[in-house]
């Protein structure tokens, strides 16, 4: 059960991650020119999505630590997952 959430939290990371990674190649962007409104629409929208994955990923590791109470190396790994998300 706890290895499944775990698997869970890490996957919406990985999610988040990609989203930030687009966001900054996107955000570059008009350094080499001019960015059409459709880009800067889309990176609101990219904004929006990554914002409420972070507020997902934190409820998942709250309920991980309060349902499994996990010592260890799996109370650490949430922990990295939620230092993670709140960086990204």
């Amino acid at each position: 059960m706890l290895k499944n959430k775990l698997e869970e939290i890490k996957k919406s990371v990985i999610e988040m991650g990609n989203y930030s990674l687009t966001m900054t190649k996107n955000a570059i962007a008009p350094l080499a020119g001019t960015v059409p409104d459709k880009a800067r629409e889309k990176m609101n929208e990219m904004e929006d999505v990554v914002n409420s994955l972070e507020l997902v990923i934190d409820e998942k590791c709250i309920s991980g630590l309060a349902c499994y109470q996990p010592e260890g190396g799996n109370l650490r790994r949430i922990l990295m997952y939620n230092k993670m998300a709140n960086d990204l």
